[in-house]
């Protein structure tokens, strides 16, 4: 399988909420484009679809470390952190992604 059939296999498998399956798939397509905003992204989201809120906020750090201008992915390691309950580092998350992208149209839902 090639890194683009990872990739496009493990969103698949995201959409029909197969997450534990698509999580082996997006780990892969990750390492192959690890530049890629949607990939990180869904690979938290297939981690907090599975459960893993813990595996989430690791796969955000990693995604945050390859691409630290992303908004998004910020923005999803706050909403991850606030469900862990720890909210001074969600708190933090989020200012960054409000810092990188003031008019994005999510913010109103944390301010």
């Amino acid at each position: 399988m090639t890194a683009q059939e990872f990739k496009e296999t493990g969103q698949k498998l995201l959409k029909s909420r197969q997450y534990a399956e698509a999580i082996s798939l997006m780990k892969s397509a990750a390492e192959a484009f690890p530049k890629d905003e949607s990939v990180w992204s869904d690979l938290m989201l297939a981690a907090s679809g599975n459960g893993q809120h813990e595996q989430s906020v690791e796969f955000a750090k990693q995604g945050i470390r390859q691409l630290p201008r992303s908004d998004c992915l910020w923005r999803n390691l706050g909403n991850e952190l606030t469900i862990l309950d720890r909210l001074e580092e969600a708190e933090k998350a989020l200012i960054n992604s409000e810092n990188l992208n003031s008019n994005a149209p999510w913010l109103w839902r944390y301010w």
